[in-house]
């Protein structure tokens, strides 16, 4: 189980998994360390058993963006090796300053109730331990 293999390389991170309190340097140790490791929402047939609801991540897996002022929003694909045509797809139109005043409401809203802190709405997680239910 992956939520084990993390907690193995980081025995002290706990609940509630917040990527901030161990930092980007150890947490990008985590990462290379489970780079060969599939989502764990996959299942078997290498079906996502979320799909309908997937996080707003893998929606945009494979695509480029281009924010109405020129900025660049590069595909954050860490497969997009194995598939040489999302390469090739060009950067998408995308409303970026509505995107983002929208979302800092959602994260606010999602951090007071996760959290009991609106303040907290820079929280990051992974989807393995989100899911883990372990303690």
């Amino acid at each position: 189980m992956v939520a084990r293999r993390i907690k193995a390389l980081e025995p002290t991170w706990r609940e509630p998994w917040d990527i901030g309190e161990i930092g980007d340097e150890r947490f990008d140790r985590i990462s290379e360390a489970l780079s060969d490791v599939p989502c764990p929402m996959l299942n078997a047939e290498g079906a996502c058993v979320i799909y309908t609801r997937r996080p707003l991540i893998c929606r945009w897996m494979g695509l480029g963006f281009e924010a109405e002022d020129g900025r660049a929003i590069d595909n954050g694909c860490p497969i997009q090796n194995q598939f040489p045509a999302y390469a090739a797809l060009p950067r998408q139109p995308f409303q970026l300053e509505p995107f983002e005043s929208a979302e800092a409401i959602c994260l606010e809203d999602a951090a007071e109730a996760l959290l009991g802190d609106a303040g907290r709405s820079g929280y990051e997680t992974t989807i393995a331990l989100l899911v883990s239910g372990e303690q």
